[in-house]
């Protein structure tokens, strides 16, 4: 049984990287001859930053087990958030919760601790993103019509922009409150509570559970990976056409990439393929930092280049031996 989850496991992402891969060589073929460049070197960058944006939030997911009065041993903790990541592919995204909780068994996290702390992370994370696009749709004036365009899309025709710019405004911030709801901690500490305290006696850690002030650092550290996010949109767009490195150009794409995975992730579609990838290319193609052939090669590579990397990590951490070097190389760094 358990060789039929991991071969179902890598199935499904064997398929969503052929999907992947042919929508690349589809985009790739309407190119006219020498109005494209590939530079490797910036894709690579690209996935490497992609890796990097997650840390700060690796640990905070750390610390949401820590908060929950679970053990923590670094290896595990990180092979198991790594890992699950791939669990975005399967539709409804469950399936994040269940490979994190999984991996955790070994080293006797309980699964309802690791479920909950995907929850707090993702969450907390998403809703930073929200947060973030509301803000730089505010301060960018031309996304007011951005925000017409993109329900003129629908076939609907509108002469002010004005309405829709906030409107597009006012639906990132309430999406992003209507993430936190689940996590107030009364309500969540009290399910957390419910469903720990039982396990939680046989711990050396107390459960203090989840706090305001561990909730704005939520925020904080959510914006981070965002920023970092960006960059990553940056390198990969760099790859196809040499853009210049500004602060205005880093927040512009930053503001198309955030509202592409978020929005990909409340459609709830595995990965939020195809809404992600055309969310980007459209919001790209209206900074006039690439145009609409690039903009659309940009959104297909970066969903080549973030999933091949999120394999090669994953792969990497199931490796045999792998879990025993990560935790007795922390010892030694802890060792007084």
């Amino acid at each position: 049984m358990r060789y039929a989850k991991l071969v179902l496991k890598w199935l499904i992402t064997s398929l969503v990287v052929g999907f992947v891969a042919w929508e690349f060589m589809r985009q790739w073929s309407r190119f006219p001859e020498g109005a494209w460049r590939l530079e490797i070197e910036w894709l690579m960058l690209s996935g490497l930053i992609y890796i990097v944006a997650f840390l700060p939030s690796f640990g905070y997911w750390t610390w949401c087990l820590h908060r929950l009065g679970q053990p923590t041993p670094f290896g595990a903790i990180l092979r198991a958030y790594f890992v699950g990541h791939l669990g975005k592919y399967v539709p409804g995204k469950a399936l994040v919760p269940v490979l994190r909780a999984a991996l955790l068994q070994s080293v006797r996290v309980h699964p309802a601790a690791a479920v909950l702390a995907v929850f707090c992370e993702t969450l907390t994370c998403m809703a930073a993103g929200s947060f973030l696009v509301a803000v730089l749709l505010a301060i960018f004036e031309d996304a007011g019509a951005w925000s017409r365009e993109l329900f003129e899309l629908r076939g609907q025709s509108w002469n002010s922009p004005r309405w829709f710019f906030w409107a597009t405004i006012g639906g990132f911030a309430l999406l992003g409150w209507v993430m936190l709801v689940p996590l107030v901690p009364a309500g969540f500490n009290r399910l957390a509570d419910w469903l720990l305290r039982p396990t939680v006696r046989d711990n050396r850690v107390s459960m203090q559970g989840l706090s305001l002030h561990m909730f704005l650092c939520g925020l904080l550290v959510g914006i981070a990976t965002w920023m970092l996010l960006g960059l990553s949109h940056l390198a990969a767009i760099e790859a196809v056409a040499p853009v210049a490195w500004t602060g205005n150009q880093f927040w512009l794409v930053t503001l198309s990439g955030t509202a592409a995975v978020v929005l990909g992730f409340v459609s709830l579609l595995p990965g939020g393929i195809g809404v992600r990838e055309g969310v980007l290319a459209f919001l790209l193609a209206r900074t006039e930092i690439v145009g609409a052939p690039q903009a659309a090669l940009v959104a297909v590579l970066v969903r080549v280049v973030w999933l091949i990397s999120e394999v090669v990590v994953a792969a990497g951490l199931l490796a045999p031996h792998v879990l025993q070097w990560l935790s007795g190389s922390r010892e030694r760094r802890e060792a007084p």
